[in-house]
């Protein structure tokens, strides 16, 4: 199967937005510039298998050199650029990239009329003002239609256990244990190169986070924690302590778990030890109680611990990591809305 890579660059500027209301569109010499819905939109051909799009929800460009993408000077493009009804087909000797004015869609096609990727139908590409540390800028979404049976690879070194990416939920952000390449390539024989480097999230744009305390019961009913209890033991042999925890995030490096909300040693912690007669090298930890959903729907509750753990939620064992390697775990289940469920957490 002859591999086709594609490149998608969107351009996030700091101007104010402009609609286009009568779609019109130029050649350049290296492909073309159109107006759509979302501002404008510009094709350059890169070579005769990569096509570079860029869209601005203003009139103009920016003009800021990529750090991926070298500039090939002595490439000169060989493509034809026709109508076709409604269409604008951009076309060199492998692929086609077909595109409407009217509504900004796009998609790419190989010589033989197949369909390589395609945009979603509609909100294929999002622009949004926001306000991040004082400055204007933009916040940019970009959708394509997935076939059921595609295959994922790439946007860097994760810690998910995935081979297949597609219907994953990916932060692209750079930290211990985790590489972020905005870059992915499909089983249907093309790749997306996203030229962009804000923090970017892959799948379901929402942030994962712990769940709110305001969600979490105790053991006793009370709300805003779990309660956990400490044990010396590698199997829960000598309760030495119990205390309401309201977030799950500890780190115990050295010599057992902190209460703030970071993921270094507690450096008070020699000085001040959660219990003097917890064992720092054997002691496990049970956090148990209720979590309260507030919409139906299907939940997903994804753990990360370097040693065992397990997560019960309804009675049910939806995380089993004993004897598993796996640094970030996850289980997923229905569950009604405006209810609460009995929880259990072990470590």
């Amino acid at each position: 199967m002859k591999k086709h890579r594609l490149i998608l660059l969107p351009c996030l500027l700091f101007v104010s937005f402009i609609s286009c209301q009568h779609p019109s569109y130029a050649p350049l010499p290296d492909g073309v510039i159109m107006d759509v819905p979302e501002g404008k939109m510009r094709l350059q051909v890169v070579n005769d298998r990569i096509v570079r799009v860029t869209v601005s929800p203003v009139d103009t460009f920016s003009t800021r050199t990529s750090l991926i993408i070298p500039p090939d000077e002595t490439y000169i493009p060989e493509f034809t650029l026709r109508e076709k009804g409604s269409y604008l087909e951009l076309s060199t000797e492998k692929i086609t990239v077909k595109t409407d004015p009217k509504t900004g869609h796009i998609r790419f096609l190989d010589k033989e009329d197949r369909l390589i990727l395609q945009e979603r139908e509609s909100q294929g590409k999002t622009p949004k003002k926001v306000t991040i540390g004082g400055e204007n800028t933009w916040s940019v979404r970009q959708q394509w239609s997935s076939p059921a049976d595609e295959v994922i690879h790439g946007l860097g070194h994760h810690q998910n256990d995935l081979y297949n990416l597609r219907g994953a939920d990916i932060d692209l952000w750079q930290e211990n244990w985790e590489i972020a390449v905005p870059f992915f390539t499909s089983s249907r024989g093309c790749g997306i190169l996203w030229d962009n480097y804000s923090h970017s999230k892959f799948g379901f744009p929402v942030t994962q986070d712990f769940i709110p305390p305001e969600l979490l019961f105790d053991q006793e009913g009370v709300q805003g924690a779990l309660t956990g209890s400490y044990y010396n033991g590698s199997d829960f042999d000598e309760i030495k302590i119990m205390r309401r925890d309201s977030v799950i995030n500890f780190d115990f490096k050295t010599f057992g778990p902190q209460q703030d909300n970071t993921f270094t040693t507690d450096p008070g912690w020699s000085s001040k030890p959660l219990h003097p007669e917890i064992d720092p090298d054997h002691y496990t930890v049970r956090w148990e109680g209720e979590v309260q959903t507030l919409h139906p729907g299907r939940y997903t509750f994804n753990t990360f611990t370097t040693h065992n753990v397990r997560l019960w939620v309804d009675e049910q064992l939806l995380v089993d990591g004993y004897g598993s390697s796996d640094l970030y775990l996850k289980g997923s289940m229905e569950l009604k809305g405006n209810k609460r469920y009995k929880i259990r957490y072990e470590w």
